[in-house]
Order: structure tokens, then C-alpha cells, then sequence
């Protein structure tokens, strides 16, 4: 496992905290032409300071590179032939934990982030990538 900073119950104790935000890029949302369609752990940071939020429980924005792009555009949600992800969930979910924990160090007690899942869909898959990924970086929910 990294060096990651651990929350606890004390840690939290008093803090006001956000209990939903979404980090990460939305394919579908962009190719739907929807806005917002992504927020960094740096902007969500700022947004917490000027709204007095403490920390955020933070999950990825989608699992878009799970799917087919032009069915996205159209609204539907089909696998892709051959997908940029192994499974649903699976890079979006890393790339939340590196963006909390590996590319804002100083930042990452502000954040407790939540693994996505899709309960329909190659779950053998995303169980192995959920297992790797707990041994790398604290998943809190």
C-alpha cells in the first residue's frame, strides 16, 4: 500500500462534510453536450474552501471507457466491443484514488473516496480490480 493519510471517525469528528461529489470525467455527459461533464480533486478542493466544506466523500464521475462511445452520444449505455476499460469502473476507479492520494498528496485528507460498481456487468472483473486496488490505496466505502 502507498503512503496514504487514514481517516477515522475522530479524524471526521466536527468537520462538515459533502457526502456526494463526483470526480472525473463524464464520456457520456460530453458527448450528450451536458455540463458539468468533469471536475478535478483540485477544483472540487477550491470549491470546498469557498463554500466551508472540510472534506468530501468523493466517487468517479462515470464508467464511460466501459463503453460503446456512439451509443453514449445517443444516450444508450452498451459495452463497447473492445472497451479502453477492463471492466466497469475499473480505470475510472483508479484514476480517482492517483488523483486523491498520488497527484495531490497535500490535499488528500480533504477527500474520502468511494469505489464505484456497476452490479450488472462483469462483476468477477470488477471484484479482482477492486481487490488490487485496496491493496494500493484506502477505499472507504
Amino acid at each position: 500500500m502507498t503512503s496514504t493519510k487514514h481517516h477515522s471517525a475522530s479524524s471526521l469528528r466536527g468537520r462538515a462534510i459533502d457526502c456526494h461529489a463526483h470526480i472525473g470525467v463524464s464520456l457520456k455527459a460530453y458527448a450528450c453536450l451536458e455540463y458539468p461533464y468533469a471536475q478535478t480533486i483540485e477544483g472540487h478542493y477550491y470549491r470546498q474552501n469557498a463554500t466551508g466544506i472540510d472534506a468530501a466523500v468523493v466517487f468517479p464521475a462515470s464508467s464511460g471507457l466501459f463503453f460503446d462511445p456512439q451509443a453514449m452520444a445517443r444516450g444508450e449505455m452498451r459495452p463497447a466491443m473492445q472497451p479502453l476499460s477492463p471492466s466497469p469502473y475499473a480505470l475510472e476507479n483508479r484514476m480517482l484514488m492517483l488523483e486523491v492520494f498520488s497527484y495531490n498528496p497535500a490535499i488528500s485528507d480533504r477527500f474520502i473516496p468511494f469505489a464505484a460498481v456497476d452490479p450488472a456487468r462483469s462483476v468477477s472483473e470488477q471484484l479482482d480490480a477492486l481487490t488490487e486496488l485496496e491493496n494500493e490505496f484506502p477505499i472507504y466505502g
